[in-house]
């Protein structure tokens, strides 16, 4: 498998004025078409450095990605350097001028030659992939059995040339096959996960499995490597019965581009069903992340933040006496926050939150203790969790937890 290094080229990034999602977001496209990525690095844009780091990154990789610096002004330096590194001259390249004569031209701005010409420079020799997003192209430079590719920064323009040439050109490297799958798990800790699958991840060799924590689930990611991609999802799926016969009544997905929050739109639009939220603790995060799937709005009714005891009776019509007796903390007050809500909006399902995210206890209730109901045709359930952490991870947890909860409550009745 061959090695790759990621470098990101700028000031802002290493001072840590730009927040670096490209590495991110690269490292992990990366990894799931099995190359091996042994370093990231960030240089400023100071000429020595940035050439430093280059030779020294094609002396010990096979490919070197650079993000960055591909602009008109001068603290862009990536082309320059790139350049003399692998001696190519530059050159100006009639198809990138006439694509950015074109992009200033429809989006109705100012083209200044410097800009056209600095940014259509192009080191001899290399391949481009266009950038519908912006003006500098994606730049592949072949040099001594190494490649060198550099991208712009921007993280728009990064995906496009990735999605759109770049990453079917790196996969064309690879000589086997690569498949990546991902187990999403929800209900169980990574600790739990890893000691209940200890014997199959010490064991691991081919395919291997990385387990990954993320905020209320874990992920397990399945990586097979063979002669072709029928080879790889043979041994993905007996990897995969294996871990499901130990792990299964957490795993809702292997599909990598599947969330909890999209099973639950897909499965209300095949259904023909409705959907409506009641919030406190979360304020929102809930709605918010299920309205973030596309076509939501086929199911998605209504989403109301209580927070105040008086909203909980104005607007949902919840009994005082619920809340003087309960406390808008409890299993009764989120029972019928639910319920009255399915009575409101007349939906099939609706799903309430209530707690404490702290950071200071209310009610005499201890700080992370949570509710959640789901209401499916009249009928609510309820369920209490508690959850450690700061006032936002509370919240996150609250939303992740209301998610699976509403998913495996759906999928009893359809």
């Amino acid at each position: 498998m061959k090695s790759v290094k990621i470098v990101s080229i700028g000031t802002e990034v290493l001072m840590g004025n730009i927040l670096n999602t490209n590495t991110y977001y690269l490292a992990n496209e990366l990894s799931m078409m099995g190359f091996v990525i042994y370093h990231h690095e960030t240089v400023g844009d100071n000429r020595q450095r940035i050439e430093n780091t280059l030779i020294n990154s094609l002396n010990e990789n096979d490919i070197v990605i650079t993000i960055g610096g591909l602009g008109p002004t001068e603290d862009d330096l990536t082309k320059e350097v790139a350049s003399k590194v692998t001696n190519r001259k530059l050159e100006l390249n009639e198809d990138v001028k006439k694509h950015i004569e074109k992009y200033f031209l429809e989006t109705k701005k100012a083209c200044k030659s410097t800009y056209e010409m600095n940014t259509a420079l192009i080191p001899v020799g290399s391949k481009l992939i266009e950038n519908a997003n912006g003006t500098a192209p994606g730049i592949i430079i072949e040099y001594n059995n190494k490649v060198l590719i550099l991208l712009p920064g921007p993280p728009l323009e990064l995906k496009y040339i990735w999605e759109n040439g770049m990453k079917e050109y790196l996969i064309s490297l690879n000589d086997t096959a690569i498949v990546s799958r991902t187990l999403k798990l929800c209900g169980i800790g990574e600790t739990l996960v890893e000691e209940k699958l200890f014997d199959i991840i010490d064991n691991q060799n081919n395919p291997t499995i990385a387990p990954y924590a993320k905020t209320g689930q874990v992920h397990l990611r399945l990586t097979a490597n063979g002669k072709n991609t029928i080879e790889c999802n043979n041994l993905l799926d007996t990897i995969e019965q294996k871990i499901n016969s130990i792990v299964g009544e957490y795993i809702y997905t292997n599909d990598v581009n599947e969330t909890l929050e999209s099973i639950i739109i897909k499965k209300c639009i095949d259904n023909k069903l409705t959907l409506s939220v009641c919030e406190s603790i979360t304020g929102g995060l809930l709605s918010h992340t299920l309205t973030n799937v596309p076509n939501a709005s086929k199911v998605f009714k209504e989403g109301i933040i209580t927070y105040a005891n008086e909203s909980k009776v104005n607007s949902l019509n919840i009994n005082k006496d619920i809340i003087e007796k309960y406390g808008c903390i409890s299993s009764e007050c989120c029972y019928n926050m639910a319920l009255e809500l399915y009575k409101k909006t007349s939906t099939n399902i609706t799903i309430s939150t209530t707690g404490n995210a702290g950071p200071d206890g209310m009610e005499r209730k201890k700080v992370g203790l949570v509710y959640i109901g789901i209401c499916i045709n009249g009928k609510v359930d309820v369920k209490e969790f508690n959850f450690v952490g700061t006032r936002d991870k509370i919240k996150e947890l609250t939303v992740v937890n209301a998610l699976n909860f509403a998913r495996e409550t759906i999928c009893k009745f359809y």
